[in-house]
């Protein structure tokens, strides 16, 4: 494909001009030198280029040697969600494989079983990213295999007729495969300058986008040391320590939910002491077929606060009076303080006052001649 003409697809996959894209790259080679021993590979370099901009996975090209020859069957992968509709094999050559894919978007392999379909995958010959998985959930639906061949009017012709075609318009109907997987954003929402001593209410959502009813996982909710959780907890919620609190996803929404379904969880904590520069974090983990993991965490910041009240204090008069003072209250600045000089000088001259007075009174009770 033209270099101008790529880019503007690129665009149009971006900004989502259409419900789904196809992309059959010839990753054989440049060329097709008899007898197909010398591949390169430039073009399967330029899909993974691409492939990794949409979906930011970090696919990249296997080391399992390219099938140079033609009528090689590629399988699918029927533990992925997004396969229903798809025929079981498709049959090309001349062709790369991908690696590193996840098992979510392996459509089509060399080999099945998956030996572990929890790891990155090698040999996959197509992969399907869906609309929630395209630039960061923006974009459209792409599926790219890595043969043109397959469409070429030879045997392949023959052996995938109807198995292209149907199942690519398929799966990019409104209840197809492109608007499958689950995708979870946690919010957070609250006072961030919560009393100190006063329980405070925040409320945590979970929303799911994709068109997968099927949710599960787990939400942790962790606090800064100097906010601490009340003991209620909402049902399917864990209170594991004063900071952190643990809910299942299973629990919360045991029907599962529907795209743009929410889960909420309310929650009460109470600041013990004004500590700035704390957050509440949010991390969801664990979802089963989960595309986009990128948005899966957030935080909120929190600056408590001391409020206002009314200091009280007991003391004891030795002289000079002391007192301790307890509780919460406004704080008085700018009243001046007697040095020790000054004590004595205060004291010195009471003293003298006194004397003054005694003699005074001892004057007045003298008789008059």
């Amino acid at each position: 494909m033209d270099e101008g003409n790529l880019a503007a697809v690129m665009t149009a996959i971006q900004n989502r001009s259409a419900t789904a894209f196809a992309i059959f790259a010839d990753s054989g080679g440049t060329g097709r030198p008899a007898p197909h021993t010398a591949p390169d590979t430039t073009a399967t370099a330029d899909l993974v280029t691409r492939l990794n901009t949409i979906s930011g996975l970090g696919i990249g090209i296997s080391a399992i040697n390219p099938h140079l020859g033609d009528d090689a069957d590629q399988l699918l992968n029927a533990s992925t969600p997004f396969s229903p509709g798809f025929s079981s094999l498709v049959r090309g050559g001349f062709f790369h494989h991908l690696s590193k894919v996840p098992a979510l978007n392996s459509l089509y392999l060399n080999t099945l079983p998956l030996a572990n379909p929890a790891a990155l995958q090698d040999g996959v010959y197509g992969v399907l990213i869906p609309s929630v998985q395209s630039y960061g959930g923006t974009g459209a639906c792409v599926m790219a295999f890595t043969d043109l061949t397959l469409l070429e009017n030879r045997a392949y012709l023959a052996t995938n007729a109807n198995k292209i075609g149907p199942p690519i318009i398929a799966a990019a109907r409104a209840a197809g495969a492109c608007s499958m997987a689950v995708d979870l954003v946690p919010t957070i929402s609250g006072p961030s300058a919560p009393t100190v001593g006063i329980p405070a209410p925040y409320t945590v959502v979970v929303t799911k986008q994709g068109a997968l009813t099927s949710i599960d996982g787990t939400v942790a909710i962790t606090l800064p040391a100097d906010l601490v959780l009340e003991p209620s907890v909402p049902t399917g919620c864990i209170r594991d320590s004063d900071t952190l609190m643990t809910c299942d996803l299973a629990v919360l929404a045991p029907g599962g939910l529907p795209n743009g379904g929410s889960v909420t969880i309310p929650f009460s904590a109470t600041p013990s002491r004004v500590a700035p520069g704390a957050s509440i974090s949010v991390a969801v983990s664990g979802v089963a077929n989960e595309s986009n993991t990128l948005n899966n965490s957030t935080q909120m910041a929190i600056i408590a606060s001391a409020g206002a009240g009314t200091g009280t204090g007991t003391g004891t008069s030795t002289g000079v009076a002391t007192g301790v003072g307890t509780g919460v209250g406004t704080v008085v600045t700018g009243v001046p303080t007697l040095s020790q000089y000054g004590q004595l000088l205060l004291v010195l001259s009471m003293l003298s006052m006194g004397a003054f007075h005694f003699r005074s009174i001892k004057a007045s009770n003298k008789p008059r001649r």
